[in-house]
Order: C-alpha cells, then structure tokens, then sequence
C-alpha cells in the first residue's frame, strides 16, 4: 500500500522519507573530507559514480544531503542546492547559465543587491542585461531571446507580484529556464516550482532559518538544471559549514508554524496601518487595495509576513516613526521571529539610484517591516507608538 500524502507541517518535522530508526535529530558531520578503502573507491567518488556527500566537503556532505532533501521536498522540486548565503546562491545559478555575450531578462523589480550583481558584476563581464517594467515589457524582452529569465516574487520591498505563468511563457519564448527569488513567500506560501518557474531560490538567512542566527542560501528545481549548478558550486565553492546546514535543517521543522503566525500577524497590521492619518500608503499582497492582490490570491497559498508602508513626511518622519518603537527592532534583514523594521533608501535599495527608486515606488518615506511571531496586541501598540511621535 502506498504511503498517504502528508501535509507541509508533518514533512517539515519529518522530512520526506523519515527513518525508521535511529537519533530524532541529525547529526553533524564537521569533517572536511572522508577516508576511503581503495583507491579505486576514491576515483569513483571523484568522478561522480558515488556519493559525493562522503568525499570532499566543497563537493558535498551528510549535512548538505539531509537538508537539500527537505528543501527539495518543501518546494515541490525534484533536487535542491544549499550555498553559503543567498547572494551564492542567485550568483551560481547567473554564472551556470550565462556567459559573456549572452543576455539575461530580468525584472526591474528586485532585491537591490540582485540588481548590483547583475550590473556591476555580469555586465563588464559582457552579459547583456535587461530590466523590464511589467509583465508585458518582460514578454516584449524575451522575444529577442535570452540565456535567463529572472524575475522576484513578491518583491522586496513593496510585495509587488509576478504573475509566474505569465512569466514561464514568456521564457518559454525565449527559449530560457525561469529562476525566481521567493525569499519573501518561503515554500510554505508559495508553491514557486508548480506555479510556473524552473528554479526556486530562497535566501535562507530569512524564513528557512528564521532566527537571525544564520545565513544560508538555496536554490530548488529539476534534477537535470540543479546538477549542472551543482557543479558551479564545486569549483566556486561558495558551501556553507555542515553546522550551518544542520541548523537550517533544525529551523525547517518549524517553518510551517512560525510562517503561519507570521501571516496572520502581517496582515493584521497592514490592516491596522491602512488609513491611519500620517500613513500615506500600505503595501501588503493581502490588502485589496494592493495593485496585485488578485494575482496573489490566485498564485500564493498565504501573503506573507513582509509589508511596507509610506510615512508622510518623508525620511525626518520615518526615522521618528521607527525610533519611536519600542518592541520592534531597527535591524536590516527579514523573516525572522522578531518584528524588525528598517528604510529600504538605506538597507536593502541604498545603492540603486534615485530616480530608480522612485520609479519602483520606494518613497524616502518608506519603511520595511519583516513581521514576527510576537502577541500581535504587542506590535500593534507598538505601531501606534510610530504614529504618535510621527503627529508631533
């Protein structure tokens, strides 16, 4: 008889094919390298016709295994690729698939450190880069053709959405595989691989590990394009320690449930915010008055616990607005189970231009909140503290 599908909560205490015997918790396996019986054993390995997580750790190792399994599974992919940090992860899959001369299409709406590695470093390198404003300008692009499509979804930090059949057609056209960063909806509320992309990358810094006590990066999709990354991992090495894996795969076991409070904290005080005088505008996918909450009710399975929000009075206001707080901490970085709040003009977007921003929606006003799992009466004072100092 076969086994009956379970759900996302008991596959991410679990993982996909629990032991039937043994510790509950995985080991952690420090070593650099591994001890073989004949030389012949060690050639093998080398030369992929054994297991590369018991042979060299750049190459693989049991902790990279377990965890990449999970992940895999979370995603609803067939592999999965763990790297040092997110970052690793997004400029491993740019260099397996672009070279110079190439060209990538990608969204205009991205993380800013995204944006820097495609123009400051695949740009000089000789890959042609091109930004696109919407889903029909991103269609428009990719019928000149393309070694990549990139797209983020939802967007930092204005939880815009990318409509992700729309975009998987239009790489289809362009005769490139689809990766997306879906850092901010986490596996848990998006199904990124079933929705239309071919890779799914997640900084695992953020929700995955959601602790702010790790950084890690991975990147999902089918056996045949996750093995060809893997070997861009090898030679660049960007792997994380087997103690930074484990960790991550420890925080996985409660990811469901730390995302499920996330949610509904979220969108509670995207509610609260909406309409409070001093507030100018509330960016939340699951607000109706987001611009792409219809895409967002189709394609995610929950909105997410990031939202932002435009403070009259520009940057002065906003910085008293966040120094006022008292629980929520002004802390770059995200998904965590603390409330942080911080201005994407000097964290996540500092280094894109100004009339980039603007163009993007990102106010000097703006501030970011990364939504925790605290007692949602507690922010929600908290926000009101913001609001009173911002009437002074």
């Amino acid at each position: 008889m076969s086994e009956p599908e379970r759900g996302r909560s008991t596959r991410g205490v679990h993982g996909p094919r629990p032991p039937q015997e043994g510790p509950i918790a995985s080991s952690i396996v420090p070593a650099s390298t591994f001890r073989f019986r004949t030389i012949a054993e060690l050639a093998a390995a080398n030369a992929g016709e054994a297991r590369h997580d018991s042979f060299y750790t750049r190459y693989g190792n049991p902790n990279f295994t377990a965890l990449e399994a999970r992940v895999a599974d979370l995603e609803g992919a067939e592999a999965s690729l763990v790297f040092s940090t997110g970052m690793a992860a997004i400029a491993a899959v740019a260099t397996t698939f672009l070279r110079p001369g190439t060209r990538l299409v990608a969204t205009s709406d991205l993380y800013g450190g995204t944006i820097a590695l495609f123009r400051e470093l695949l740009a000089p390198w000789g890959v042609e880069v091109v930004f696109t404003s919407d889903a029909a300008d991103l269609e428009r692009a990719c019928r000149g053709g393309a070694a990549l499509v990139y797209v983020e979804t939802p967007t930092n930090p204005l939880c815009r959405i990318v409509d992700l059949r729309r975009a998987r057609d239009a790489a289809r056209i362009a005769g490139a595989p689809l990766a997306c960063d879906a850092t901010f909806a986490s596996p848990v509320n998006q199904a990124t691989i079933a929705g239309g992309a071919d890779l799914s990358i997640q900084s695992a810094t953020k929700y995955l590990g959601g602790h702010a006590d790790l950084m890690g990066g991975t990147v999902a999709g089918s056996a045949a394009l996750i093995a060809k990354i893997e070997r861009v991992r090898r030679k660049t090495g960007g792997i994380p320690d087997p103690e930074q894996a484990w960790r991550i795969e420890r925080s996985l076991k409660t990811l469901p449930l730390r995302v499920e409070r996330q949610n509904s904290n979220a969108l509670a005080l995207a509610r609260f915010l909406e309409g409070r005088r001093g507030i100018e505008r509330v960016w939340h996918c699951g607000l109706p008055s987001h611009p792409d909450h219809e895409i967002a009710r189709r394609q995610m399975r929950g909105f997410g616990g990031m939202l932002s929000f435009d403070v009259a009075g520009g940057e002065p206001a906003a910085r008293r607005f966040a120094e006022a707080l008292q629980t929520i901490a002004i802390a770059p970085s995200l998904g965590g189970v603390e409330t942080l709040v911080s201005p994407p003009i000097h964290t996540s977007h500092a280094s894109m231009p100004l009339d980039e921003r603007r163009r993007a929606g990102i106010a000097d006003g703006t501030l970011r909140l990364s939504v925790g799992v605290e007692d949602v009466e507690d922010l929600v004072a908290d926000l009101a503290r913001g609001l009173a100092a911002c009437a002074v």
